[in-house]
């Protein structure tokens, strides 16, 4: 898929914001082949309060080429477009908790957005990183459930899963190749680290003089992104020269990414907005697949009314199937350092 899908949804987001759900919505299958397609370090952010987190966005444009960010679910003020007959994969203690009509879960599965103002807001103060094609604001999957006390209950669904088998609940599978990062670290077991890296950037900085400070720099962010995807890739293969990668192709980058910066931060103009050099320290996990035998699949409509799915042997090719995919790999943020 060409970046014209890119095109036509960042001329919604700035010019018609009112349907950028519904568009987004409609091609969600050409935005997830474009990404997943894509040649260049992605990531993966999910955020709550973009007014008080825009540095992890100002980050990931040091890190990625192309950042995906979700506004997390919220409840109050989202906007959710139903998905009829979408099969989700989850665990018996999560289907358990649900009411049962014929033993069918009442549920509903969508795709929620935020309120069209605030939508507004967040594309205006975006605005050059999504003219560069530098980030995407996606419509969050979410799966709605109704518990024994007659409340909906919201469950996150990861969003890096396949859009034909949403995972909810369960954030180790992965299907498209990009790096989610994690701000607010969970405890994930048999984790396996494969390396620790630190990363300057701007903190601060308004978004507009930090797209010029991107575009100005291209050559250097290049590299150091070229040479961390080699790291990344010696470090799914199990390499044992990972340290000599990170000492003699990353770290340079690094080095100079640092001065570079301090040097920005010293222009007068930019002396404005407390723009300081500040430091995130990740380390990336590898995340081996859960116990798939706790799964079960189930297959939903917008009237919750689903089929669950008893074949055996329908079940298992299923599971083989999942076995296929890469590993998860996630940033997972060790320290802020100001």
């Amino acid at each position: 898929m060409s970046a014209l899908i890119l095109d036509e949804l960042k001329k919604v987001a700035l010019n018609d914001v009112a349907n950028y759900g519904k568009f987004y919505f409609d091609n969600v299958e050409s935005i997830f082949d474009y990404l997943k397609n894509f040649s260049g370090v992605k990531s993966e952010i999910s955020i709550q309060d973009f007014n008080k987190e825009m540095d992890y966005i100002r980050f990931s444009s040091i890190l990625s080429d192309i950042s995906s960010v979700y506004l997390k679910y919220l409840g109050k003020g989202v906007k959710i477009t139903l998905v009829d007959k979408q099969k989700i994969t989850a665990s018996n203690q999560l289907f358990n908790t649900i009411i049962k009509d014929n033993n069918n879960p009442v549920i509903f599965a969508g795709y929620s957005l935020r309120e069209q103002n605030e939508l507004s807001d967040f594309f205006k103060m975006v605005k050059p990183l999504l003219k560069s094609n530098r980030l995407i604001l996606h419509s969050e999957r979410v799966m709605m459930g109704k518990t024994s006390d007659n409340r909906w209950q919201a469950h996150d669904v990861f969003q890096g899963s396949p859009l034909n088998n949403w995972v909810v609940d369960e954030r180790l599978y992965k299907e498209i190749n990009s790096i989610p990062i994690e701000f607010n670290p969970v405890s994930y077991q048999n984790k396996k680290e494969l390396f620790e890296i630190t990363i300057p950037y701007l903190k601060g900085i308004p978004i507009k003089e930090l797209n010029i400070v991107l575009n100005d720099n291209a050559d250097l962010l290049s590299s150091f992104r070229k040479n961390l995807k080699e790291l990344i890739s010696q470090g799914i293969k199990d390499n044992k020269t990972l340290d000599e990668i990170k000492n003699d192709l990353v770290r340079p980058d690094i080095d100079k990414l640092n001065s570079k910066f301090t040097s920005i931060k010293n222009i007068h103009k930019l002396k404005v907005a407390g723009t300081t050099l500040s430091c995130i320290t990740t380390t990336l996990l590898s995340l081996p697949y859960p116990e798939l035998t706790k799964q079960i699949f189930i297959t939903l409509s917008t009237l919750g009314l689903g089929a669950f799915v008893k074949n055996e042997v329908d079940y298992q090719k299923e599971l083989e199937k999942l076995k296929d995919y890469p590993l998860f790999l996630l940033w997972q943020v060790k320290k802020i350092q100001e």
